[in-house]
């Protein structure tokens, strides 16, 4: 799987996630909670290796739209 892949796979398990989330409780909730903090992790790691992890929220949306 190409990082364009996993992005993609990434950002349709949050989405799943915050639906099941309204949802779910007990064991399935915190399930859910882990793999959402997982699914953070690699973002806060690939921003670090695009350098884009200090940027502001401004910043950022600069950088993207460039």
């Amino acid at each position: 799987m190409n990082r364009h892949e996993a992005e993609q796979a990434i950002a349709h398990d949050l989405n799943t996630i915050d639906m099941a989330l309204i949802f779910a409780k007990g064991r399935a909730r915190t399930k859910f909670i882990q793999h959402r903090k997982a699914c953070m992790a690699q973002i806060k790691g690939w921003n670090v290796d695009d350098g884009v992890d200090g940027l502001t929220d401004g910043e950022l949306l600069m950088e993207l739209s460039a």
